[in-house]
């Protein structure tokens, strides 16, 4: 067995659990007889080596599980890691994958997704499962492997995909995003949550295009070694909404959307914390709130009536939890138990009451 960081059957049996992001290795039994856990994501960072043997035993209400993620790195599916998987019905891997574990137990599985050019003889030949579900590769996978696909089930589908989606968030919705999309695409097409779209073309001003045989070389867009590409658009997203992007071949487009979300430093609008410290012999205390950074302003109301607001003018920025960090000395307006209640305002919801702090003089 690999390293992982967590050890082995260590939610074994958690009845409650429902969903679970994995952002390092799942040791063996990790998640066995979680019989309510229905959805299980790699984190986008997850640079896992393996699913150990057993992983998911037992876990008789999982319908989807999704390894895709941004860090290429390969992977090894243990054997027995979806025994008794009943209600499988999407499994979903990322390049580099190689899937030792027998899908037999998955007899609702619909949708068997395969980014990039995955270990045919293990991802799809070992894994026996469904034939009621339908295979989706990548398109150069399925034009170069076919007897594969066609050797192990009846439906198979080549898959246009766009399987990933970087940026560096900022202080807008206006940014540049890259879109890594399978073959030389003619279009690729993002889906807001509203149902509005906004549609790209390879020649548009606002898009670059770098072309690859594979991720250590490029080559032209014409070239017959070109794999994927890798599209940089600058346009407007909305963010913490649920986005989705596909990519479209002469009259075709592809049948699986890519779902995705984006960020920006305003778009977390919660109250994160309160905390009041008293100084000794003194009517004074220390107070720190921590905000997410699409709170705009912060107001203190005293048990007398009296306010006191600050806005993020007042705060300092903590990149490394992405917040605003509010610091600053309350003084009591009376003796014995002060009330101090804490209301946070967001540009969408206005002001909403977070807490109540007290202080004893």
């Amino acid at each position: 067995m690999y390293e992982s960081c967590i050890s082995q059957d260590t939610f074994s049996g958690c009845k409650n659990l429902k969903t679970a992001y994995v952002a390092g290795n799942i040791s063996y039994g990790m998640f066995a007889g979680c019989t309510s856990l229905k959805e299980v994501y790699f984190t986008p960072d997850n640079i896992a080596d393996e699913v150990d043997d057993h992983a998911f035993d037992g876990c008789t209400a999982l319908e989807k599980v999704d390894f895709s993620r941004n860090k290429k790195t390969g992977m090894n599916i243990g054997y027995y890691a979806f025994q008794d998987c009943k209600n499988l019905k999407e499994l979903i891997l990322d390049e580099d994958m190689t899937c030792y574990a027998s899908l037999r137990d998955a007899v609702n599985l619909e949708k068997y997704i395969i980014y990039g050019q995955p270990e045919a003889i293990f991802s799809i030949m070992d894994s026996d499962y469904s034939s009621n579900a339908t295979l989706y590769t990548s398109r150069r996978f399925f034009k170069s492997e076919t007897s594969f696909a066609d050797y192990v089930i009846s439906k198979s589908e080549p898959m246009y995909t766009i399987s990933e989606v970087n940026y560096t968030p900022n202080y807008g919705s206006f940014n540049e995003y890259s879109f890594t999309v399978d073959g030389r695409a003619d279009k690729i097409q993002v889906i807001e949550e509203t149902g509005a779209t906004r549609t790209f073309n390879r020649n548009a001003s606002n898009v670059s295009i770098v072309s690859y045989a594979n991720r250590y070389t490029q080559v032209n867009d014409t070239s017959r070694e070109l794999t994927y590409e890798v599209w940089t658009v600058r346009t407007r997203l909305t963010p913490g909404t649920n986005l989705q992007v596909h990519s479209k071949y002469g009259f075709e487009w592809s049948k699986y959307n890519f779902k995705f979300a984006v960020q920006n430093f305003y778009s977390d609008p919660t109250f994160k914390s309160a905390e009041i410290f008293p100084k000794e012999n003194s009517n004074e205390a220390f107070c720190r709130i921590i905000t997410g950074l699409g709170v705009s302003k912060i107001q203190i109301v005293y048990d007398d009536g009296a306010t006191s607001t600050m806005d993020t003018s007042s705060a300092a920025l903590n990149m490394s939890i992405e917040a605003f960090v509010y610091a600053f000395n309350i003084k009591a307006h009376h003796k014995g138990i002060n009330k101090y209640k804490i209301y946070y305002k967001t540009p969408a919801e206005g002001w909403k009451y977070a807490t109540t702090l007290t202080h004893k003089i």
